[in-house]
C-alpha cells in the first residue's frame, strides 16, 4: 500500500503554489506600469499578509470587519413628514416671527351693510381688532450620549446618525402638536362643532362608524359659514379612514391613487388627508384630552376638519447643543440635543375649525 502524503505537506504545497502564483501576477502587473517586478511581487505578498492578519479568526478587529457589511441602520417608524400636505396648506409666516414670538391681528368683524338707507346721519360703527402675541412653543429632545469607545468599533456614522434622528423626532412632534392645536377645544354649535359619528358598530366593537351622511353635516356646517371652496381641509384618523373605505367607492378609488403630498381623497369639498396621530377627545362631554394625555375606554380619536386660511405655522430659532467626550474626562462620552421654536394655531376663535369623533358603542 502506497504511504499518504501527510495533510500538512499539502495544504503547504498548495498555499506555497498560490503564493507563487500572486507573486508572478504581482510581477507582471510592476512591468507592465514600468516599475520593478520584484516590488510588484513584494507588495501583493505583503498585502496578503496584512489581510490575513487582520481576518485571522477570533482577532479583536474581525467584530468591526463584519459591521461593514452588516451595519444596516434600522429607524424608528414614523409618519412620512414629507406627505404631510394637510400642515404644508396652512399658511407660513416664519418671516413675521421676531425673537420667537409673532403679532397677529384678529379682525373684529365685517362692516355692517345698508340697503336703500333713508336714515341720516348714519350710525357710527366701531370694528375692533385685537392684536395677539403668541410665543412659539419650545421642542426640546433629551441628550443622547456617544462614548468615544463606541465609536471606535462601530463601522457608521452613529454621532450623524443621532442628529438626524433628532430632528426626524422633532419635526414629527411639531406635526402632531399642530394638528392637536387646530382642533376645537370643546362643543358649540355655533362655533367649534363637535360632532359624533352616527354609524353602524365597528367589527372591533366600542365605537360606531362614520357615515356619508356625517360628512354631509360637517359640510353644511362649513357651508353655513361661507367657507371657500377648495379651502376645505379635513384630517382623517386612521379609525375613519376605514370606514369611509368600507362604504365609499369614489373614496376607495381615490385613496388607491398614488398622491406624494399625502391627499388620500376629495369628497363634498374637502380636500382630504390622513394622519395617525389624530387628537383624543371625552366622546360624553364633547372636550379635547390635553395634549399627550393618557386616552381611557371613553376616549376616541377625532378627524379634523379646518379653513386652511383661518390657521397659521411659524417656525422659530434652532438650537443644537454638544459637547466633545475629550471635554468629559470621567465618561469619555459625547452629548447631543437639539431645541427648535414653533407654532401652529388658529387665526380665529370661531366658525374655521371642527371635530368629529367616534361615538362610544
Amino acid at each position: 500500500m502506497k504511504n499518504k502524503i501527510p495533510s500538512w505537506i499539502a495544504a503547504l504545497v498548495v498555499s506555497l503554489g498560490v503564493l507563487a502564483i500572486d507573486a508572478a501576477v504581482g510581477a507582471l502587473i510592476a512591468l507592465l506600469i514600468g516599475i520593478p517586478a520584484w516590488i510588484g511581487s513584494a507588495v501583493t505578498l505583503l498585502a496578503l499578509l496584512c489581510i490575513g492578519v487582520i481576518y485571522k479568526p477570533g482577532n479583536i478587529n474581525a467584530g468591526v470587519a463584519q459591521e461593514i457589511y452588516t451595519g444596516l441602520l434600522i429607524k424608528a417608524l414614523r409618519e412620512a413628514l414629507e406627505h404631510l400636505g394637510w400642515y404644508k396648506r396652512i399658511p407660513a409666516y416664519d418671516e413675521h416671527v421676531n425673537n420667537d414670538v409673532i403679532h397677529f391681528v384678529e379682525l373684529g368683524g365685517d362692516p355692517k351693510v345698508l340697503i336703500d338707507n333713508n336714515t341720516y346721519p348714519l350710525n357710527v360703527q366701531e370694528l375692533r381688532d385685537g392684536d395677539r402675541a403668541v410665543s412659539l412653543a419650545n421642542f426640546e429632545t433629551e441628550a443622547t450620549a456617544i462614548s468615544d469607545k463606541e465609536l471606535d468599533t462601530i463601522s457608521y456614522d452613529k454621532l450623524g446618525s443621532v442628529k438626524e434622528r433628532h430632528k426626524e423626532a422633532v419635526a414629527e412632534e411639531i406635526a402632531n402638536k399642530a394638528l392637536h392645536a387646530i382642533a376645537p377645544q370643546s362643543h358649540s354649535e355655533a362655533d367649534t362643532p363637535v360632532y359624533l359619528t352616527t354609524g353602524d358598530t365597528a367589527e372591533e366593537g366600542g365605537r360606531k362608524k362614520l357615515t356619508l351622511a356625517d360628512l354631509r353635516r360637517l359640510k353644511k356646517w362649513f357651508d353655513a359659514r361661507r367657507v371657500p371652496q377648495g379651502q376645505r381641509v379635513l384630517v382623517l384618523c386612521n379609525d375613519h379612514v376605514q370606514d369611509l373605505l368600507s362604504v365609499s367607492e369614489t373614496f376607495q378609488r381615490q385613496y388607491n391613487l398614488d398622491n406624494v403630498n399625502g391627499q388620500v381623497g376629495r369628497l363634498y369639498g374637502f380636500d382630504i388627508y390622513e394622519m395617525s396621530s389624530s387628537p383624543y377627545y371625552d366622546t360624553t362631554a364633547k372636550t379635547k384630552l390635553a395634549y399627550g394625555a393618557l386616552a381611557q375606554t371613553q376616549h376616541k380619536p377625532a378627524s379634523i376638519a379646518y379653513h386652511d386660511k383661518s390657521m397659521m405655522r411659524a417656525t422659530g430659532s434652532l438650537v443644537t447643543y454638544s459637547s466633545e467626550a475629550k471635554n468629559d474626562p470621567l465618561h469619555h462620552r459625547n452629548l447631543f440635543n437639539l431645541r427648535q421654536r414653533s407654532i401652529c394655531c388658529p387665526l380665529r376663535s370661531k366658525g374655521c375649525t371642527a371635530a368629529i369623533v367616534s361615538a362610544t358603542a
